[in-house]
């Protein structure tokens, strides 16, 4: 079955699955998804490069949405409530939201361990939709 990824050039599966960002080369700003220019208003530079983040962060924050975005995401019918996580890359400065997989959100607690996995969306006519997600982290392993 075809593979086609939510947002082209966000995230890679092999080796490992991990978000891809940039990075700027004058101050190391991080920023995801990757931008063409510093998002840092202190330094505004264009000299910014791919960067991979660190596979693990720490839960900052989640809620349930009971009800069905809007476009472009596409909801099961019948709608499904998903569980959104925030997670916190503390080697980047980062903190970034998706899916949450692989655990009930009664089990979440903040601050614990997270990993980036990559999973499908949804399926369409052309085939599965990719992205990343969320799960707690085995072992609760640190960044």
């Amino acid at each position: 079955m075809k593979q086609t990824p939510v947002l082209e050039g966000a995230f890679v599966s092999d080796p490992e699955p991990a978000l891809v960002g940039s990075c700027c080369r004058s101050c190391d700003t991080v920023a995801f998804p990757a931008s063409f220019t510093c998002p840092n208003p202190r330094c505004s530079r264009k000299d910014v490069v791919a960067a991979p983040i660190s596979r693990t962060g720490r839960l900052a924050s989640w809620t349930t949405v009971h009800f069905p975005p809007p476009p472009p995401f596409v909801a099961p019918d019948p709608f499904v409530p998903i569980t959104v996580v925030e997670v916190e890359f503390t080697s980047e400065g980062i903190q970034v939201v998706g899916p949450l997989t692989g655990a009930s959100p009664d089990r979440l607690r903040t601050g614990m361990a997270m990993e980036t996995v990559v999973e499908p969306y949804y399926t369409d006519d052309s085939g599965e939709v990719i992205g990343w997600k969320f799960r707690p982290a085995e072992g609760g392993g640190d960044e």
